[in-house]
């Protein structure tokens, strides 16, 4: 049924044309001024139910160098965290289940040790992974190596980190865990489930999604990494294995679609046409604090007296963060996975909305935290103390050099290859390999591939033996180079029992045992 006549006149839409071309001539010169950091940028701006703006800026790669429209697929990261949550209320509380977002993870999977602890394993709901409360590091490695399926059994085995329900820890792999949740109260996989109960409702014909799409030919912007000052496009089989995890940030998006997920969130109910897609009390229900945020780096940024205005967000919600911006409310959320920054910011009370996506690293959001403020000061009718020259110096100068890392590479193993070569697991982490090439040592995890060299030439204990590893192959430029640490339990044996990759975690590294065959 349309209701769309019967529904404008409630969200306040008015006709009429917007002057866009202050926030084009904005974009373009900040665009132009980084230097080639951004190798393209997507925007979208929505206010009262209309798109005001919708546009690319850029080339979608560096080969084809064809420029980027509101039509190009960006990765959107972790702002696909909010897409998850509006699926999961879809699946349960839109449509009135006994088993729904504060049901216990223990009753629905009747499984009483989800997780070391025991309160979380009697206690834990979907809401708690929703909202950050589970108190875990971010592990975040362990997707080099971990499919979907896989997803309960090695989050049973993660050592925790803060208290239950009294802390905020984000965490992509609990949106996993929500990920393997949706196949099972759907009955289908996750990306069947969103296809149908969210972008085929918005009408977002060109959202889909790094694990399935085939971007052969496609309007798509390759993802681009800065490398220690290089900029190297990410693989699409990284990008692919990295999104396995699809709740957490698999989804690619446009502009176009993205304003209307952007009125969808403003509005909530209704589609663009009038037709039901979701009680707007669960969209508020998504919006609403669940989670206190005890420290927010764009406060590191963005605070008077540094700023002339603060951003802040205190609270989390179910894939929106909450906060204010210049005495308004406004949620928000930022998404970062590896060659892609995007960042969402709505503002309820006057509709506004505000869309940005640039493929490359953009530190702490910094640059476009800039755009945002600048765009809403202009909707909101306030003087803008944002300029483009203002834009262009504040995102060098708080934007940290890049380092390489230093090492020698000559120093000989202290002990024979044999010492280090074979298997080796975690229950959280899975497996691990090393094996001697050419003379070479090499260590294998999931799709990761490393050399290994000496530390030094005075690191020989066989209780605290150190190696460097420096990442090859598909994830060569992703991952930074770290330290592994070789443990030797029985001085007897001619081998090392224990590898510790620190690289991967400095506060719990994965502790991998040897598997005697």
């Amino acid at each position: 049924m349309k209701l769309l006549a019967a529904f404008l006149p409630l969200l306040g839409i008015v006709s009429g044309t917007v002057d866009t071309s202050g926030i084009a001539a904005y974009v373009s010169d900040t665009f132009a001024c980084n230097g080639g950091t951004y190798k393209g940028l997507s925007i979208s701006v929505v206010q009262n139910g209309q798109v005001l703006y919708s546009d690319g800026f850029g080339v979608r790669d560096t080969v084809g160098n064809v420029a980027v429209s509101n039509k190009t697929l960006f990765g959107i990261g972790g702002l696909t965290k909010a897409f998850t949550a509006a699926l999961v209320y879809n699946l349960t509380v839109d449509k009135g289940y006994s088993r729904d977002v504060d049901t216990s993870l223990r009753s629905m999977l009747d499984d009483k040790t989800l997780f070391r602890s025991s309160m979380r394993s009697r206690y834990a709901t979907l809401r708690d992974l929703l909202a950050h409360r589970m108190g875990y590091n971010q592990h975040n490695f362990m997707r080099l190596n971990l499919n979907r399926s896989q997803i309960i059994e090695r989050i049973r085995e993660l050592p925790i980190k803060s208290r239950f329900r009294d802390s905020y820890r984000h965490s992509n792999l609990f949106y996993g865990y929500v990920t393997y949740l949706v196949e099972f109260l759907g009955n289908n996989t996750f990306e069947t489930l969103m296809q149908q109960k969210v972008f085929d409702p918005l009408q977002m014909a060109d959202s889909s999604f790094f694990t399935t799409a085939d971007f052969s030919g496609k309007n798509y912007a390759s993802g681009y990494i800065d490398n220690y000052g290089t900029a190297y496009e990410v693989p699409m089989d990284f990008l692919k294995k990295w999104a396995e995890l699809s709740g957490s940030g698999g989804i690619v998006s446009t502009a176009d679609d993205m304003a209307k997920w952007m009125m969808f969130n403003l509005n909530g109910t209704y589609n663009q046409q009038g037709n039901y897609v979701m009680k707007s009390s669960i969209v508020k229900d998504l919006h609403k604090p669940w989670n206190r945020i005890q420290s927010a780096s764009v406060e590191d940024h963005f605070k008077k007296p540094k700023t002339d205005h603060s951003v802040f967000h205190s609270s989390y919600g179910l894939g929106w963060k909450s906060g204010s911006y210049r005495g308004y409310d406004i949620i928000t959320h930022g998404g970062s996975t590896y060659g892609y920054d995007s960042l969402i910011t709505l503002v309820p009370h006057t509709q506004i909305g505000v869309y940005t996506a640039v493929t490359g690293n953009d530190h702490d959001y910094i640059y476009q935290t800039n755009i945002h403020n600048k765009i809403i000061d202009e909707l909101l009718g306030l003087t803008p103390w944002v300029n483009a020259t203002y834009t262009c110096s504040y995102s060098k100068d708080n934007t940290p050099a890049q380092t390489a890392p230093t090492f020698a590479k000559n120093y000989p193993f202290p002990y024979d290859a044999s010492y280090y070569v074979g298997d080796y697991t975690d229950a959280a982490y899975g497996n691990l390999s090393i094996s001697e090439e050419a003379g070479n040592l090499k260590m294998k995890y999931g799709i990761a591939t490393f050399d290994m060299f000496s530390q030094d030439a005075d690191s020989v204990a066989p209780t605290n033996n150190r190696s460097y590893i420096v990442s090859t192959g598909i994830t060569h430029t992703i991952i930074d180079d770290g330290q592994v640490l070789f443990k030797q339990n029985n001085l007897t044996m001619s081998h090392f029992d224990e590898v510790v990759l620190e690289a991967f975690d400095d506060d719990q590294p994965p502790k991998f045992q040897r598997i005697h065959h």
